[in-house]
């Protein structure tokens, strides 16, 4: 396909077009030199007087650039989002009873007012290090700080086991519990005390495992049992559930018919 025709100017070619607006686009606008050294065909006023005629001060091009930035203000116009509180994490009103129940948790600062051990601290109250301290005495006191950072670091372990296992909504946690069947959430119990050394989420990804063993299970059942009653397509299966739906339908009828003959 040739480019050797003219489009805004009899002078220019439609490749020269483009070989301009390359070339602006990589000197930058204002360097009409350098432009009209990598264009070579043409002079620097040239490059310079065409450009601001044909790209600058065209109305043509002015009102679309002007409805392209309208477009894009409209675009970007700051809207009011709706509030509507969040419940994961629940934010529970303070000193109420969610909130104690909950040790206080505060979702902003993802934190609890209550911490575990909370009186942790009070055994370095009366810790003062004094230059004067018998070996044995500073030792004891090196021991204390020692035990105080064990304790934090239990502290900041049951903060990450209830982050990684989601205990904090503890509603929600319960309803994803209840949706498994009896079955899994039998096999749930079971491996709660092993979540510890599994993991949150390979102790989550054990459970869906074997949910979704236990349904294909179920399945493998029910199409040995249409197979036994001579069903060997889905088709003939969906008539048979069919039928067997008339069929229980019709017997309750039939039994309704026959309690009210009866207390006729």
């Amino acid at each position: 396909m040739t480019s050797d025709f003219p489009v805004l100017d009899p002078s220019w070619t439609a490749q020269e077009e483009m070989a301009l607006l390359e070339a602006v686009m990589d000197c930058g606008f204002g360097n009409w030199q350098e432009v009209a050294n990598q264009m070579r065909t043409k002079t620097k006023d040239d490059c310079e007087n065409h450009y601001m005629k044909h790209f600058i001060n065209n109305p043509l091009f002015a009102s679309t650039l002007l409805s392209m930035k309208q477009a894009e203000e409209d675009k970007n116009v700051d809207t009011a989002i709706p509030f509507q509180a969040s419940e994961d994490p629940p934010r529970p009103t303070f000193d109420s009873l969610l909130s104690r129940d909950m040790a206080g948790y505060m979702p902003a600062r993802a934190d609890f007012i209550e911490e575990f051990d909370n009186y942790a601290e009070w055994d370095l109250r009366d810790i003062d290090f004094v230059e004067d301290d018998s070996d044995v005495l500073h030792a004891l006191k090196i021991a204390v700080v020692d035990i105080y950072h064990s304790r934090l670091k239990e502290r900041q372990r049951r903060k990450r086991v209830i982050r990684e296992h989601g205990l904090i909504n503890l509603r929600k946690f319960q309803i994803l519990e209840r949706r498994y069947s009896k079955d899994v959430q039998e096999l749930y119990e079971t491996m709660r005390r092993f979540v510890r050394i599994l993991g949150a989420t390979n102790h989550d990804r054990f459970i869906e495992s074997h949910a979704l063993e236990f349904e294909l299970r179920r399945e493998i059942k029910r199409l040995q049992e249409y197979r036994k009653a001579g069903i060997k397509t889905f088709h003939s299966k969906e008539i048979l559930q069919f039928l067997t739906h008339l069929l229980y339908c019709s017997s309750g009828v039939n039994s309704k018919m026959t309690d009210a003959g009866e207390k006729f």
